[in-house]
């Protein structure tokens, strides 16, 4: 049966059939162009499992825009009309596709062996496709003969990939449950595919089927032939192929090829169908080519791919390489009346901005070049295109296999974990594990890559956990980092070595709201200055939306005005680009597609939003040579985006309320959706499914899912590994919005925080935040207030001081909306929170003007206990200025009112920094009570690493009173607590100790070993600030013994790592030693250490003996090389402190 037609297309005849459905041809009516359809066969179109099958074959190839990858045309579902007309061929309702038709079948239909220029062609054109699909997150898992078509060449490349029905989106996929079953063919599947180790699935497990279709090629049969699909599984997870037998045209490495595409470990195969590509067109022929038959066509388009390989790796690095692709002679497919439902799926187009790319192309090729990183900000308006470039770019050099790429998406509502940490999570698919799988999967990951630290696998495996095991984590299960630094240290030492065959690029989308990330890259321009770090960070960022985070904005200019750094503003696209995006995408006539230019005023998302609207309300239709206005309804033009969102809102939301079960009206179940929606916009923008789920049946009780299967049909959401998201921000935004104006945000919010409750009666990591701040936005003061002060604390810990400040902010708001007075415990507890932070940031003036508005105010019964915590801080605020007389007075303010109100921690730990104070002035004695104080608190409250720390400290005081072998005693009995405990931060603070003692007793070089080991120790943890003392120590000796070449090298070295925020105490060490290693250098270098240092004195009162060594030195060093008149400008420097602040040793020493 024939001649019927589904839409703009006559069927003809069928051709094929497969398990799914039946595949017809068909032409287009008005341009009589040939198509193939694909129609869900009768009692499959009604199974849920077959549907989604399609839905995901169009949604894959829909986003795929290829040579070598099947074009689709038109989807829809067979009307009534067609199914009457084809004898009962057609099922109603069944789903259809329409895409090209290519007349020479598949490569299942060749005889082999192949000749070899056809056989490279038909590979090297299958690499092209893989690579580009690849590069958008989506391995195709059943590639074999039957899914490779050959056209004819006058389309360009004439081989195109096809059935994506099973293909699989490692950006989406999270459960073992989902994708863990072993799909494919079985001759052709992988090993991981067998296993069902989907968090193993990536290019290589294409490759590997690609190798296994190159076997057949050149030799006629499969690598393992086996009836008992047990048996073939074995063979394909066990076996080694049988050698191959190719034929004498084929060159001599072509074999090795093949056999590392089918290694049995993923990691042993070609990681890019780049890679792969270069090294087969490397091959040369060692016999003369045979006669290529049928497939003349074929290797006439050779001349392609030869250009194409000479953009790939490994035949050059950026240098050479163009981000443009080589012109293709692909026939321009413009069907008319047809694609009118591909239009949300299909990825939106680059048009113009050609000048930014050029700029990031270039930014790339100087990382690449000189392996330092570089840093590309793409500033500009909402829906401008900022983000869309970034991820051509990344696309780009992914496919061309020139980079590794990385994505950290950011969001208003900050989730419970860093972006970084689930940017890291999803990359290497460890999403949803269980803390077993994850420390598994983080130790092989690293060894991988030569990384063998246990203490690296367990710091890395704990910044990966708050993203992979969700609601599972507890802060500290693998590791305590003990600073931002060590975080982001860790993270580095794992990016460097994990992605070291190529160079890294982290994009930053919405930066706006990622503090943490911006942190992230200063760090990591700051660490370039002393290692080689081959990263490009590209940062995207709405310039409407840096004004409302001051830290963000800040640190984003900071970080523009570096050498590294290209700042690029994303304009509109002008009248003529608008145009070309929507024909692009679908094909409107003049008039419509210049109201669309005008309208949309350049933006992008405007533009294809609105037609979008368009698309869904039915208004459009086609005309003589593209889509125009029908006539029914309305021809509206919003004038704004939002406008635009809540119109197609609408649309999906009758989309949804047309499926209505019978338990429910159509006006119920749309008004359900909408609040489904509301409900996912209150969550955040990355949605949580079982959450999602949750709060939605405490809502209405109704399953959301169909309107979640509308956005995803409209492109206006995108499935996560971890759940889905909405497509934009602005959206989620819109959302929001209509839920404010109805006024459901309030009790959105609440529904929200009690399903959190409900599902953790215990907070888990990151509850306390969402419930807090839902509270907030349901006008739940009273019951936002502890939650919030509780997520604060959690932020401090892991060093966010940031969000910690935020939600402090909010705290303090909401006791405004109770009205609460300025002297509640909860105002006094969250300012003293404040107090801490800015101490700790070093912003000293408001930590002092927090803490001294406590304490006056703690004055009642039910606050006392914020004084003794209040006059603490300000105690630490002195301490940091280099006031140490006075700290003291503040510390023993502290103590006594700590002593009546407790609690012992606070006590110990300020017995402990005063004793530090104490030493520090030579109070030795005093230091040694204070010292001991506190021990025998931490020993009773069973806190045993500040009870290391001040063991430290005692060894500290005792080596100053002589006893260099009761310090001795005491370190090494802190070592070896620290390596039983692993506890390596405090090891490598005890081989600190244990090189002053050795320093003391003369043993020199064993200092020195003593300090390299503390300073490898800190830098494994990335805790570069706490190796800073011991690094400049060593400089010390290093002069000392008079090796003054070494020294001045580790000086500039530790000079270009300095911190801003370092100690005022060592950052007057680094200015000593430098003044030391400066006296022979010229009068300018001189006078400017000098200069410095003198600077420095100022701000401290006493000089611990490491700087007294640094002065005796300088003077030494100044006699010993000729230089009397600075010797003396030394001594008459030293002089000077010492008449300021009494300290009679110092001058006498010098004398």
């Amino acid at each position: 049966m024939s001649g019927f037609r589904l839409g703009s297309f006559e069927v003809l005849e069928r051709i094929a059939s497969g398990g799914m459905g039946d595949v017809w041809s068909g032409v287009h009516v008005v341009q009589d162009i040939p198509v193939a359809i694909k129609v869900i066969r009768r009692g499959r179109a009604e199974d849920l499992h077959f549907r989604s099958v399609f839905r995901r074959e169009v949604r894959a190839v829909a986003q795929l825009d290829h040579p070598g990858i099947i074009t689709l045309f038109d989807i829809g579902e067979v009307p009534e009309e067609a199914a009457s007309a084809s004898a009962g061929a057609l099922a109603i309702g069944s789903p259809y596709l329409v895409m090209e038709y290519l007349e020479r079948g598949s490569l299942q239909s060749l005889e082999y062996p192949l000749p070899w220029p056809s056989a490279r062609e038909i590979l090297l054109a299958v690499l092209d496709g893989l690579a580009h699909a690849h590069a958008r997150g989506i391995t195709h898992r059943d590639l074999k003969p039957g899914n490779v078509l050959i056209g004819d060449k006058l389309l360009g490349s004439c081989v195109r990939l096809t059935d994506f029905g099973i293909a699989f989106s490692y950006r989406e996929s999270r459960s073992k449950e989902a994708d863990g079953t072993a799909v494919g063919t079985p001759t052709y599947m992988a090993p991981e595919q067998f296993l069902g180790e989907w968090r193993d699935f990536g290019p290589w497990t294409d490759l590997y089927a690609l190798g296994c279709v190159a076997y057949q090629l050149a030799s006629g049969r499969v690598p393992f032939e086996q009836r008992d699909l047990v048996r073939l599984g074995l063979a394909h997870i066990e076996h080694l192929p049988p050698d191959l037998q190719c034929p004498s045209d084929y060159p001599d490495g072509f074999e090795t090829w093949v056999m590392k595409l089918l290694k049995k470990n993923p990691a042993s195969r070609y990681r890019r169908c780049a890679d792969a590509a270069v090294a087969l067109a490397s091959l040369t022929t060692r016999a003369p080519t045979r006669d290529i038959g049928v497939l003349t066509a074929v290797a006439e388009t050779d001349r392609f791919h030869a250009t194409r390989s000479a953009q790939l790796p490994g035949c050059g690095t950026a240098a050479q390489l163009d981000w443009r692709a080589p012109s293709l002679p692909r026939r321009p497919f413009k069907l008319i009346g047809a694609g009118l439902r591909l239009f949300g799926l299909k990825t939106v187009p680059m048009v113009d901005r050609d000048s930014e790319r050029d700029q990031m192309w270039e930014m790339f090729r100087r990382v690449s070049e000189r392996g330092m990183p570089g840093l590309v900000v793409l500033e500009g308006s909402a829906g401008a295109g900022k983000s869309r470039l970034a991820e051509w770019f990344c696309e780009r050099t992914h496919e061309m296999g020139l980079a590794d790429c990385l994505r950290a998406e950011h969001d208003r509502s900050r989730g419970r974990e860093s972006e970084l940490s689930h940017m890291l999570a999803a990359a290497w698919s460890c999403l949803g594990s269980s803390a077993e799988e994850l420390h598994d999967r983080v130790t092989t990951t690293l060894s991988s890559a030569g990384l063998e630290s246990p203490v690296l696998h367990r710091a890395i495996t704990e910044f990966l956990a708050p993203a992979a095991l969700g609601d599972d984590y507890t802060p500290g299960i693998f590791h305590e980092f003990q600073s931002r630094s060590a975080r982001f240290g860790c993270l580095l030492e794992a990016l460097r070595h994990v992605y070291s065959e190529r160079p890294l690029v982290v994009w930053l989308d919405d930066v706006h709201w990622g503090v943490d990330a911006l942190h992230f890259t200063r760090y990591v321009l700051e660490r370039s200055r002393v290692e080689p770090i081959r990263m490009m960070a590209v940062l995207t960022a709405r310039d409407d939306l840096l004004v409302e985070s001051r830290e963000a904005s800040s640190l984003l200019r900071e970080l523009c005005l570096g050498e590294a750094a290209e700042c690029m503003s994303v304009e509109s696209l002008s009248a003529a680009d608008s145009r070309l995006l929507v024909s692009s995408l679908l094909y409107l006539e003049g008039d419509l597609a210049e109201l669309v230019a005008v309208r949309s005023a350049g933006n992008p998302l405007y533009a294809t939003q609105l037609v979008g609207d368009w698309v869904k309300r039915g208004i459009l239709e086609a005309g003589r040579s593209g889509f125009v206005f029908s006539g029914s309804g309305q021809l509206e033009v919003p004038d704004d985006i939002h406008t635009v969102w809540v119109r197609r809102l609408e649309r999906i939301l009758d989309e949804s309320a047309d499926g209505v079960v019978r338990s429910s009206t159509p006006v119920a179940h749309r008004i359900q959706m909408q609040v489904a929606l509301e409900l996912a916009a209150a969550l955040g923008g990355r949605v949580d499914m079982t959450e999602w789920m949750s709060v939605c049946s405490l809502a209405s009780g109704t399953d959301p899912s169909p309107v979640l299967e509308s956005l995803l049909a409209s492109r206006m959401a995108r499935v996560s590994a971890d759940g889905w998201s909405f497509s934009h921000s602005m959206l989620r935004d819109s959302i929001e919005r209509i839920a404010r104006e109805k006024r459901r945000w309030a009790s959105h919010n609440r529904l929200c925080a009690d399903m959190l409750e409900q599902r953790h009666p215990v907070p888990h990591w990151g509850d306390s935040e969402r419930i807090g701040r839902h509270r907030f936005e349901a006008v739940q003061f009273e019951a936002a207030v502890s939650p919030l002060l509780r997520a604060a604390r959690e932020r401090m810990r892991v060093e966010e001081y940031s969000a910690a400040l935020w939600l402090l902010v909010l705290c303090d708001r909401a006791l405004d909306g109770l009205g609460r007075p300025n002297n509640d415990p909860r105002r006094l507890e969250g300012w003293l929170l404040q107090a801490d932070i800015n101490c700790t940031r070093r912003e000293l003036n408001d930590a002092a003007e927090l803490a001294n508005r406590v304490t006056v105010l703690a004055d009642s019964a039910d606050t006392k206990r914020f004084h003794g915590a209040a006059l603490l801080v300000l105690a630490r605020v002195h301490q940091h200025q280099g006031r140490l007389h006075t700290a003291l007075d503040e510390f023993a303010a502290a103590q006594r009112s700590l002593r009546i109100t407790g609690p012992n921690h606070k006590l110990a730990a300020c017995l402990s920094e005063q004793a530090q104070a104490m030493l520090e002035l030579d109070m030795l004695d005093q230091a040694w009570r204070a010292f001991n104080e506190a021990q025998e608190i931490y020993e009773g409250i069973g806190q045993l690493v500040p009870w290391a720390e001040n063991q430290l400290g005692l060894a500290r005081v005792v080596l100053r009173q002589g006893d260099s072998e009761h310090a001795l005693t005491l370190c090494r009995r802190v070592r070896a607590f620290a390596r039983r405990e692993e506890l390596n931060r405090i090891e490598a603070a005890a081989w600190v100790v244990l090189s002053e003692v050795q320093m003391v007793q003369g043993l020199l070089k064993d200092a020195e070993l003593s300090l390299d080991k503390s300073i490898e120790l800190f830098e494994q943890l990335g805790l570069a600030r706490q190796a800073f003392h011991p690094r400049s120590v060593k400089i010390l000796l290093l002069l000392e013994s008079g090796s003054v070449d070494e020294a001045k090298y580790e000086f500039e070295q530790l000079r270009n790592s300095a911190e801003i925020d370092i100690p005022r105490v060592s950052r007057l060490l680094l200015s000593l030693v430098g003044l030391a290693a400066a006296i022979d250098g010229s009068a300018h270098d001189f006078r400017s250490n000098l200069n410095q240092t003198a600077a420095l004195l100022t701000e401290i009162e006493v000089l611990t003996p490491d700087l007294v060594r640094c002065l005796l030195l300088a003077v030494e060093r100044a006699h010993q090389m000729g230089f009397p008149d600075r010797a003396a400008q030394v001594n008459q420097l030293s002089a000077a402190f010492a008449t300021q602040h009494g300290n009679g040793d110092v001058g006498a020493q010098l004398s």
